[in-house]
């Protein structure tokens, strides 16, 4: 295996596993924003707490979609590059 296609295989397990965690993350979001939400929570100390996890949380993911679109896009190049015929270098002649 040519070292290409040993580094889009590494980014296809990288880019999988980078989207689980964010999914993952996700899930955990939308469950304390739904909780905050929810009015349950009566104590303002703990909901203070909650809002400050729940933008913890919100700027890891931002920060890892930004991460997985740019992986993402050296990944497309890769395959583009891999998948194009190579080009014809110029000889040079002494």
């Amino acid at each position: 295996m040519n070292d290409k296609r040993l580094l889009i295989a590494a980014l296809t397990l990288y880019l999988g596993e980078l989207s689980r965690i964010m999914n993952g993350l996700n899930q955990h979001y939308l469950k304390l924003k739904n909780y905050l939400n929810s009015k349950e929570i009566k104590d303002e100390a703990t909901k203070e707490l909650l809002e400050e996890v729940i933008i913890s949380i919100k700027t890891e993911i931002d920060s890892l979609e930004k991460v997985y679109k740019a992986s993402k896009n050296i990944y497309k190049r890769l395959i583009k590059n891999i998948n194009s015929p190579k080009p014809n270098l110029p000889t040079i002649s002494h």
